[in-house]
């Protein structure tokens, strides 16, 4: 069979699914940081509302994808991370259930994923993984690309993809799928340290453990606000309301978040946990079975083309 590859940034040709070509692209997930994130209520299905700014950053997964239109009719997940369950509560693995369901796109699909984002860090991994995958193959999808329906239905998926499809940086309201893009203002490649534990915060337990004065019903700032305020006392945009409910469910956050606070870092919680995200390099060695590493602010245009 031949082989095809089209970068993100172009299309196939008509008639794709009458050829023998096998597809294959190599796909980069970048991970996503939340600048702080805020409780507003809940709505009538009782899901949290929430307000957040979200960031893509350097940090990514990186997914090998075959697909063969006209092999047989199956699914082959793999990853580099043992732990990983490569089966149907997979989210890449929903991911092409959902492309053959409401796209046709049938035929044998072959995923291997390359973990370098942690589970359960609050950097978005599994839903990165889900919206590479998307935002590479909906290039055999005509009217997908750019389209409001591709990137609302991805939200079935996960609540962080539908803005890992877009990149750069967004402030997000709803469960963050209503999303307004936000300039950078030369912020390209500014530098952002994870601060990254051994343990992982399990997203419903961190919701569970929300007291019901700290999700009391409230207004969003909004973007303007946000950007205003990150302009000028960062710190304070970094606040997220999820942090006592994170100490809650691990308590060793407290002291990992002491230890930035004693070295006068700008600092926060990014998402539900268990990541910590600071502005600034930390200058002392970290506690035990916590490591850190750098990375950097990236804009949407990382997410238009391969590497």
């Amino acid at each position: 069979m031949a082989r095809a590859h089209y970068p993100s940034c172009q299309a196939p040709s008509e008639g794709f699914m009458g050829s023998s070509q096998t597809y294959y692209f190599r796909c980069i997930a970048p991970a996503k940081v939340n600048l702080g994130l805020r409780l507003l209520g809940r709505d009538g299905a009782g899901f949290h509302l929430l307000e957040s700014t979200f960031q893509c950053i350097a940090l990514h997964d990186v997914l090998h994808i075959r697909f063969s239109p006209h092999g047989p009719d199956r699914i082959a997940l793999s990853c580099s991370d043992p732990s990983i369950p490569c089966r149907e509560s997979n989210i890449v693995w929903r991911c092409v259930e959902y492309l053959r369901r409401d796209y046709g796109l049938t035929g044998t699909w072959r995923v291997h994923i390359d973990k370098n984002i942690p589970v359960g860090s609050g950097l978005g991994g599994s839903s990165a993984d889900a919206a590479g995958l998307l935002r590479d193959i909906r290039h055999l999808i005509p009217g997908a690309q750019g389209s409001l329906e591709w990137i609302a239905n991805s939200l079935q998926l996960g609540a962080d993809v539908p803005f890992l499809l877009q990149g750069g940086r967004a402030h997000g309201l709803g469960r963050g799928e209503i999303l307004s893009p936000l300039p950078m203002h030369g912020e390209v490649g500014r530098p952002l340290w994870l601060i990254i534990p051994s343990f992982s915060c399990l997203t419903p337990q961190v919701f569970a453990a929300v007291h019901d004065h700290e999700r009391a019903p409230r207004s969003a700032w909004g973007r303007a606000v946000w950007q205003q305020m990150w302009q000028r006392r960062p710190q304070e945009c970094l606040h997220n309301d999820l942090w006592p409910a994170a100490c809650r469910v691990q308590p060793a956050l407290r002291e990992i978040g002491q230890w930035l606070t004693q070295q006068g870092l700008r600092w926060g919680l990014s998402g539900s946990g268990s990541t910590l995200i600071s502005l600034d390099p930390p200058q002392l060695p970290p506690p035990a079975q916590v490591r850190v590493v750098a990375t950097h602010f990236l804009d949407r245009s990382a997410t238009l083309v391969h590497e």
